[in-house]
């Protein structure tokens, strides 16, 4: 009994050590923010290309803007997330492809100041009700949808324009002779941003972790093995993509807490399936 309260406890610390680094989307947060500009009504009908190329629900007219031209200027956040629901599939095939990586970047900014400071208004017209815990998955797949993307991206060396080549594209051009002309004129996304220094997506990949991180702590808090490791080991490739940033220490520390949590429970595991073998031989001895 003592040892299951110190494990109990030396959950808890991690769980709160871990859940949560750069993101401190609550409930509060999102109470404070909620109104702190009040700009125009938006309008359901405007950006009628966007409407129509991606069958997408047009907010509320009644919806207001809560963040001022001066925090937000881009012309994404206006045309887009401003008069729509986002999603993901429409940000990576409308707003991504064949964009230059200067709007690709200001863009992902926008999802982030969203998604960081104002969750809420990612998914709904107001904050009434809204409880960050219900929409961990969601977001996870959003940024997971975005993240594939960028994974499969390459940069036009002479245009900046991005465009996006899964490995199956990559193999047609290798059959019809193209892949090494493509590649000469074409450089991997990633490649590009960390030697040009583009920090914005190491804030992505943060901000990925944390929601990671999140259901990672639901699966150890239910005892939920499998999942937990799952989610373990792509957190530890999360974290290869903070090489080199300021976020990279604290989320290697969150890592290590993370690996800590696993190999608790899987100790645990391991105790009660021998306690469940010796009850099973106790009562065989005893019928016998």
């Amino acid at each position: 009994m003592e040892n299951s309260k110190k494990t109990n406890g030396l959950l808890l610390y991690a769980l709160i050590f871990v859940c949560g680094t750069l993101c401190a989307h609550d409930e509060v947060k999102s109470e404070q923010t909620a109104a702190t500009f009040t700009a125009p009504v938006k309008d359901s009908q405007s950006s009628p290309d966007v409407k129509s190329q991606a069958g997408e629900q047009a907010k509320s007219a009644q919806t207001t803007v809560v963040f001022s031209e001066q925090e937000i200027k881009s012309d994404f956040y206006k045309t887009y997330i401003e008069t729509f629901y986002p999603r993901a599939m429409v940000i990576r095939n409308y707003f991504f492809e064949q964009k230059t990586i200067d709007e690709i970047a200001q863009a992902l900014k926008d999802i982030l100041k969203v998604i960081v400071d104002v969750p809420w208004f990612y998914v709904a017209n107001n904050n009434k009700g809204f409880k960050i815990r219900h929409y961990w998955e969601f977001f996870d797949d959003q940024l997971f949808i975005i993240d594939d993307y960028i994974k499969n991206a390459y940069v036009n060396k002479e245009t900046k324009k991005v465009c996006s080549k899964k490995p199956v594209d990559l193999l047609g051009l290798r059959r019809s002779n193209s892949y090494f002309e493509f590649m000469k004129k074409n450089q991997r996304f990633t490649d590009y941003c960390n030697k040009h220094s583009v920090t914005v997506f190491k804030d992505f990949y943060a901000l990925r972790f944390d929601f990671m991180i999140k259901l990672f702590n639901e699966a150890i808090l239910f005892k939920d093995y499998s999942p937990a490791l799952k989610l373990y080991r792509q957190l530890s490739r999360q974290v290869t993509q903070l090489e080199g940033s300021l976020h990279e220490v604290r989320y290697r520390n969150s890592l290590a807490v993370a690996q800590q949590l696993l190999d608790i429970l899987r100790q645990d595991m391991v105790l009660v399936s021998r306690k469940g073998e010796l009850d099973e031989l106790v009562e065989h001895r005893e019928v016998a």
